[in-house]
């Protein structure tokens, strides 16, 4: 129930800072302008998208002085336009002279944003290396030991008869708000139909109407 001003004011007491509720609110206002995080202060946590809410986070360590980010697969929850307005918030952040630890298993994200890469297995450092002087190849194949292939043909599929249609399915997710918008597909015999999409765009509410777990709208 808090908003996003009560939410990163939390913790300024047990740090020895204290302002009032109007200075939070400019200072939340100044650094989301500055770096980009568009948010309204008085808009509560719940309401939200989880692009949202890593806007607020970022935010309130902002807020702090933070002088070192560490961001824990940041992108895994983002629609590919919040993963580019990201990069451009933390070269923002960089360019102040602050450090960011980007981790992340996606090695196209980790050639774009970094400067230098290190590659972990087993818990151990394989190499640490300048992201201009390597490839997604070459750092695919530390990861995991062997060549990895990037590009798989696939078999043709004839279709078989359909088992399963869905057509205009609108459904709500646990807070009572749009998230499936009139989703319609078929599932044939003899195919897997893949689903794509960052976590909390509908996939959970959607197989949920299907399993007969939610109701639809």
């Amino acid at each position: 129930s808090f908003s996003i001003a009560e939410n990163i004011a939390l913790g300024f007491s047990e740090a020895g800072l204290t302002f009032p509720e109007h200075k939070i609110k400019e200072k939340i206002f100044d650094l989301s302008q500055k770096y980009s995080l568009q948010v309204d202060p008085n808009t509560k946590i719940w309401q939200l998208s989880v692009g949202e809410q890593q806007r607020v986070e970022i935010l309130r360590a902002l807020s702090r002085n933070a002088r070192i980010l560490i961001l824990d697969e940041p992108t895994s929850v983002l629609t590919p336009q919040e993963v580019e307005d990201l990069f451009e918030t933390l070269r923002s952040i960089v360019k102040e002279g602050r450090s960011i630890i980007f981790i992340t298993h996606k090695l196209d994200e980790a050639l774009t944003v970094s400067d230098r890469v290190t590659v972990l297995k087993d818990g151990k450092v394989v190499r640490t290396l300048h992201t201009s002087r390597t490839t997604k190849t070459e750092l695919a194949k530390m990861m995991v030991g062997r060549d990895v292939l990037f590009h798989l043909k696939k078999r043709s599929v004839l279709e078989g008869k359909i088992i399963l249609a869905i057509k205009d399915l609108y459904a709500r997710n646990d807070k009572g708000l749009p998230a499936v918008k009139g989703v319609s597909l078929e599932l044939h015999e003899n195919e897997i139909l893949g689903i794509a999409g960052v976590a909390g765009n509908g996939q959970r509410e959607l197989v949920e109407v299907i399993t007969g777990l939610r109701k639809a709208d």
